[in-house]
């Protein structure tokens, strides 16, 4: 019988990156002997962009009338930007991953901007104050968008595209039927009206994490409730795919947050 005291070693484990890209060189090729012609893209698509997202303005307040310039009239201060990008954190081998295929494909990352963050600490922007014109200015912030770590030689860059999720479907979503929380603090603050229940428990996560589900049983009906976030937010992310697709891309899809997407 298994144990889970005992070292656990997957089948797979010790691919090198050259067997990797080897093994994707292979599967390029099947598709050209079958007259499939091959754009050299991958779009991976991912629950979270591995990007923070700070909207630097307050939706909502009037800006004070201008102070007369101390300056010449020549001096030029650009106006600072709207979005301020930073690393999100948590799935740091995933992302690496997905950079060491950069040398060879040009990569584009599609998902969920996660919550929009205020300037303010711990605090968050409802995704309905945020106005149109700066959701098209974050996306032009991304295009622009390298991680310090990435290679500066490297001229395959990353390409980063948002998926805009209303609130109640975004959390629904991934709080509610993907994941697993204890109570409505695991929500921004925002979102305490859009929970069905004080304690919101999800169907995958115990299922892809070796928990049988009679050991849950009392949750399953909440997350029952939570299903159609979960189809909401998978046609979503296809009807952006949809937008951005070219003939010949290659669509890898990552990870249980996702499974209606070859739908």
């Amino acid at each position: 019988m298994d144990s889970f005291s005992e070292p656990y070693i997957r089948q797979g484990d010790d691919i090198s990156l050259d067997a990797v890209r080897a093994d994707i060189r292979a599967l390029e090729q099947q598709h050209r002997d079958a007259d499939i012609p091959l754009s050299g893209r991958v779009l991976h698509v991912c629950h979270y962009l591995p990007v923070t997202s700070t909207l630097n303005t307050r939706p909502g307040v009037l800006s004070p009338p201008p102070t007369p310039p101390n300056e010449p009239a020549d001096s030029h201060n650009p106006e600072p930007p709207i979005w301020t990008l930073a690393p999100r954190y948590g799935h740091a081998a995933m992302i690496s991953g997905i950079q060491s295929l950069a040398a060879t494909h040009e990569q584009l990352i599609i998902g969920w901007t996660g919550d929009i963050l205020a300037p303010t600490p711990n605090e968050h922007i409802p995704l309905d104050n945020v106005p149109l014109k700066d959701r098209a200015a974050l996306d032009g912030a991304l295009a622009a968008y390298q991680p310090k770590e990435s290679d500066p030689d490297d001229e395959r860059k990353i390409t980063y595209v948002p998926v805009w999720l209303d609130d109640k479907v975004a959390h629904g979503h991934y709080d509610g039927y993907c994941k697993q929380s204890a109570s409505t603090s695991f929500f921004p603050y925002h979102l305490y009206a859009y929970t069905d229940s004080a304690c919101l428990l999800a169907a995958l996560w115990p299922l892809f994490h070796y928990l049988l589900w009679q050991d849950v049983a009392t949750e399953y009906a909440s997350a029952d409730s939570h299903y159609p976030y979960y189809e909401a937010a998978n046609a979503a992310f296809a009807r952006r795919i949809a937008e951005i697709y070219r003939p010949g891309d290659l669509i890898w899809v990552h990870d249980y947050h996702l499974l209606l997407l070859p739908r």
